[in-house]
Order: C-alpha cells, then structure tokens, then sequence
C-alpha cells in the first residue's frame, strides 16, 4: 500500500533546496527531528485541549514518517518564525547537549502531556501568571509606600538579580521551545528563548518570599526554616509540570530554573547582609532617623540633609545602565523599562531616605507610625499604574521614556513618605 504523504508535508521544498541556505538553523533543526522522531508512544502528544491542527499533528500521530518528511515539515515557511532572533552575541544551544539531555526531556513532556483535560490548561495558565516577573516588579515600591520598609527592600534586590540573572541566558543562549520544533504540542505561544524556565526561578523566588513575609509577620525576622525548602519543592514541581505540559518548556529548562532561583537567593541573602551593614537594619529601626531627635529627620524642608553625593552617583549609574541595556549592541531587554524603570527608583528611594549611616548627620525619614486606610488603594494604585504605563512606553524613545519614568515614580514615592505618611 503506497505511503499517503499529507498535502502540508508534500507542498514542502526538498531540505537539500535549504540546507545551502540556512546550515545552522538545519543542523539545529536536524537534531530534534531525530530526537522527536525517536520516541513513540500509543498516546499521541498531538491529543490537545486546544484542538491545534497542524502538520505537527501528522507528525506526532503517524509513527512511520521517515525522517525525511519530517525535517521538510519541520522546515516550513511557517516554523522559519522561530528562527534565532538576529541579535548580536547570540549563540544556539549546543547540539550535542539537547541530544545527551533527551532521554530526561521527551519521556516527561509526553507524559506530562497527557494531561489533556481543560481544568489543566487554566490552572497551568493561572500558574504562569502568577509566578510571572512582574509581580516581584511592582511589590517593592507597593511596599515602600505602605512603610514595610524592610519587607520592601528585601525583595527590591530579590527582584533586581532575580531580573537581571534570568534575562543573561535568555538575551544569550537562544533554545529551541519544544513546541517550535514540534517535539511537544504547543498549547500557548511564545517567541522568547527557553533555557532556562524564568517562571521556575520566580516560583523558588517567591517561595523564599512568601516564607519571609510569614515570618516577618510572625517573629519580625528573616531567617531559614525546614518548611522552607518544603514550599520550594512543591512550587517547583507545580509550576514545571505547567511550564512543560504547555508546551513551552522542557524538564532540563525547569532544572536550570530552580537551579537560578536558589543562586539568586544566596546571592540576595549576601546583599541584604551588605546593605544592612552601610544602611542600617529597617527591622530594628535602623535605617531611620533617632526618635526624639528632629536634627536627624529628613523633611520636605531639610532635604538638605540628604547625601547628594551618593543620590547623584546612583541616579548616574541607573542612566549608564539605561543606555547599555537598550541601545546596539547589547539591546538587553526589549522589557528593561518595565522592570528597571520601576525597580530603579525604588532603589534610588531606599539609598536616599533611608540610609542614615550615608549621610554626615545620620539622617533619614521617620518610622511609619500609622497606615491611613487609602495607603492600600495608593499603595495598589502606584504600582498597577507604574507597571500599566512602563508597559505601553513606545520604544523608539526608550531612554528619554526611561528617565522620565524614572524620575517621576522617584517623586511620587518621596512625595508619598515625606508629606502623607
């Protein structure tokens, strides 16, 4: 019985007609069509709450294709989207590595896949957004203008190297997503790199968070405790079986991920003890002016006080920082005024006002004494505001956008703390 040839795979240009074109992006492609056409299963991967129709579905049902129709259907005008982004300093994923990482990857995503059932993808969706970067963007200055101060700046550096350790690998080290290459059904799109899982590294990041907050909450402190590393655990497995059942990460992804997230915490862990040392403890009310002595409050009025000599070498490092990160040829992040532009101020607020070892008379605003009911909704309404605005700021002017921004959430916090709370 003759082979019958799906007219998407039969309409495809020969691969030799490409391989003079694109060598790279065949070798590349070459590689997971061997590691995708390796593995069968009785339980197809193309089985999808989504209903996606595709190519893909031919592909991952008939387990008789030949490699060779494989690799053509692989190399569709359609999948040349997912090209490597034309960026400088890139560099693809070693082949050889994604070959010795397959007997860990394709097994799990089959299985993982498996779960078809609506309730999946909403809760894995749910999951996605709730681990999302963003979240640890807005809380500090949410914080800040609540007066948790040392709440707020606790996670202000979990988020700076959570931000910034997640996006060197991603702007770097361009891989393949498992559904871009088909070896996993996609059931949400993404055009970013994959390795490793950023939502992985927010989930163990916030796991770290969550179980400060209790126990700043419960005791006033910041220390490890053995459940610790049990939410750790449990957020990790919960959100890489979601990354991986959408389609959009493999296991090894999920693996770097937390393998990051616990890097950026022990880094954090050695920041926040630098910082407690040249600023001052907010636990113990160190970082802010002497109680009873006016002398060594910052006021609207004595803003005199302030050591400029550090404000302006912070405000100057942030525009540095700026223009390496968005112009050619870093081009760091198509999100840095998203993240940076309202992490930075935060940072700029928290060296300026409460740091009184900085300053020759050991100045600094007051301890919050009361939180006004509104303080929730101003508190609520910064950040949603900051996030919403960072987010629609045309990029053709992305550095002036940028220091704009930046100066004006800088003054609405200060504003905030100095005359209303």
């Amino acid at each position: 019985m003759a082979e019958v040839v799906p007219e998407a795979v039969a309409s495809f240009t020969p691969v030799s007609n490409r391989a003079r074109a694109e060598p790279e992006s065949l070798d590349a492609i070459g590689t997971h069509t061997r590691l995708r056409d390796s593995y069968t299963d009785e339980t197809p991967v193309s089985q999808s709450y989504s209903g996606y129709s595709s190519s893909s579905d031919y592909l991952s049902s008939d387990s008789n294709a030949s490699t060779i129709d494989v690799a053509e259907a692989l190399l569709s005008d359609a999948d040349r989207k997912f090209d490597p982004p034309k960026k400088r300093f890139m560099v693809e994923f070693p082949n050889w590595l994604e070959e010795k990482l397959a007997f860990i990857d394709d097994p799990i995503i089959r299985y993982s896949q498996r779960a078809t059932a609506r309730f999946f993808f909403f809760l894995n969706m749910a999951l996605t957004y709730v681990m999302a970067l963003e979240i640890s963007v807005a809380a500090p200055v949410a914080l800040y203008v609540l007066g948790w101060d040392a709440l707020a700046t606790e996670i202000l550096y979990l988020s700076l190297l959570l931000a910034t350790m997640s996006q060197i690998p991603k702007r770097f080290i361009w891989r393949y997503r498992p559904f871009m290459v088909h070896r996993a059904n996609q059931r949400k799109r993404t055009t970013t790199s994959s390795f490793p899982s950023r939502a992985v590294a927010c989930a163990t990041v916030y796991a770290y968070i969550l179980a400060n907050i209790i126990g700043y909450a419960s005791d006033g402190s910041f220390s490890l405790r053995w459940w610790h590393f049990v939410l750790i655990a449990a957020l990790f497995i919960a959100i890489s079986f979601a990354r991986v059942n959408l389609g959009v990460h493999y296991p090894t992804d999920c693996i770097g991920g937390i393998l990051l997230g616990v890097v950026v915490i022990l880094t954090g862990l050695g920041i926040r003890a630098a910082d407690v040392a040249t600023c001052g403890d907010c636990i113990g009310g160190g970082c802010y002016s002497s109680p009873g002595n006016p002398d060594s409050e910052i006021f609207a009025s004595s803003l005199n006080k302030i050591n400029f000599l550090r404000f302006g070498i912070v405000i100057g490092l942030s525009v540095i920082v700026g223009v390496a990160f968005i112009v050619p040829p870093i081009q760091f992040w198509t999100k840095f005024i998203r993240v940076y532009g309202v992490l930075l101020p935060s940072l700029l607020f928290r060296l300026t006002f409460l740091c009184p070892v900085s300053t020759a008379s050991g100045a600094a605003i007051a301890a919050p004494i009361n939180r006004p009911w509104y303080a929730w909704l101003f508190a609520a309404l910064i950040s949603a505001t900051a996030m919403t605005v960072a987010a629609i700021t045309p990029a053709k002017k992305a550095i002036l956008s940028f220091c704009l921004f930046y100066s004006i959430l800088f003054c609405v916090l200060s504003a905030w703390r100095l005359f209303i709370l």
